[in-house]
């Protein structure tokens, strides 16, 4: 069965909250020290749960109508590896550049960079009690929480019976309970694509107004205060240096005791998206920021994951030649050339991971009738 078009005013909401988070976790990055001259508080970890939401909500809407799972593997594996990969190379080149070129400027250095890049590559930094950092490239944790989702997913939507409850509970058993708290947001965006799909294409008269009065109430949740930080503030008490002690067998939890928080956060957005179509469906809008916003929108992933390590390197090289300036904006410039030039050659042309996907999965079966 063909999946219904999509609103297109949720469609460009999408692209435009996508962009938007992007920024805000670049920007939370960039503008606190050694990058800036003091700390400037953006919520990048709330931009985070948006692209959870943002994701689960993608990967059903590509999903409805497909039975073929080595299909939707071929697409994941290679949208993923075609900036994973890249990333993961860049953030070693820039390791590896900052010991031989500028070994005094970076005064930590994390041990073996070999291996973490390694166990990188298969996202299996975040099992259990792991928290494997990535050098230079910290936004690289929630890609080790979304791919085991993909799979999760996938399983639940492929397989049937017991398969599926077999290969359900490995994945599960192997991920841990950490990855899996924040899982229900990542759902939340599935489930509210499968929502609108039942309601149609057509947005209902008040939406607009509706979605005014939600985005308020969000901007307020993310910036001002989190009535869900309450319990937090518990679950923090109840942790002993970030873990949760149950006997004599204890779980990290770390930075996700915030859950709570994060689901009313990731709550207020999806309902945001709901109203979207109302707002943003008009010829106006696509006609004068369609185009834009789309563009800017494709290179997100490649912000997501580049501009950490773009970052450093171009820190790194300013402090050699402007040591008594701290030129954030040309920083910021910096990196979004780096990130522009790079999407251009790999979120842009994933078509040979595909490829290679696509030949890795198809070997032995044979061909159809």
């Amino acid at each position: 069965m063909p999946r219904p078009p999509l609103n297109p005013g949720v469609s460009l909401y999408l692209d435009l909250t996508r962009i938007c988070a992007a920024l805000m976790v670049c920007l939370h990055h960039l503008l606190q020290p050694p990058f800036f001259d003091r700390t400037i508080a953006i919520p990048g970890r709330s931009a985070v749960i948006v692209f959870f939401v943002i994701s689960g909500f993608v990967i059903a809407y590509s999903s409805v109508g497909q039975r073929d799972w080595r299909a939707y593997a071929v697409s994941r594996l290679g949208r993923v590896y075609s900036v994973a990969i890249p990333a993961l190379l860049l953030t070693g080149m820039v390791a590896l550049a900052e010991a031989l070129l500028w070994p005094n400027v970076v005064a930590e250095r994390q041990d073996w960079p070999g291996l973490r890049l390694l166990l990188s590559v298969f996202f299996v930094n975040q099992f259990w009690n792991l928290t494997i950092g990535v050098l230079s490239n910290g936004p690289y944790w929630s890609l080790c929480y979304e791919v085991w989702y993909y799979v999760l997913f996938g399983i639940v939507w492929f397989c049937s019976g017991w398969r599926r409850l077999i290969a359900a509970a490995m994945v599960v058993l192997l991920v841990g309970p950490r990855i899996l708290l924040l899982m229900p947001i990542w759902l939340l965006g599935a489930g509210l694509y499968l929502a609108l799909r039942r309601r149609g294409a057509e947005a209902a008269p008040r939406d607009r107004e509706v979605f005014f009065v939600v985005v308020s109430l969000f901007v307020f949740v993310l910036l001002v205060y989190n009535p869900a930080s309450i319990v937090t503030n518990h679950v923090e008490q109840s942790l002993h240096n970030g873990y949760w002690h149950v006997g004599s067998w204890r779980v990290f939890i770390g930075g996700d005791a915030h859950f709570a928080a994060d689901y009313l956060l990731g709550l207020l957005f999806a309902v945001t998206v709901w109203f979207s179509g109302g707002v943003f469906d008009h010829k106006a809008v696509e006609r004068l920021h369609g185009r834009v916003i789309r563009w800017c929108s494709s290179y997100t992933f490649s912000l997501y994951l580049y501009h950490a390590p773009l970052m450093v390197f171009f820190h790194s090289l300013l402090m050699v030649a402007l040591p008594d300036e701290s030129p954030v904006l040309v920083l910021l410039v910096l990196i979004m050339l780096g990130v522009w030039a790079l999407g251009s050659v790999t979120e842009h042309r994933k078509e040979p991971y595909t490829a290679l996907f696509r030949r890795l999965l198809s070997a032995g079966v044979p061909p159809r009738a």
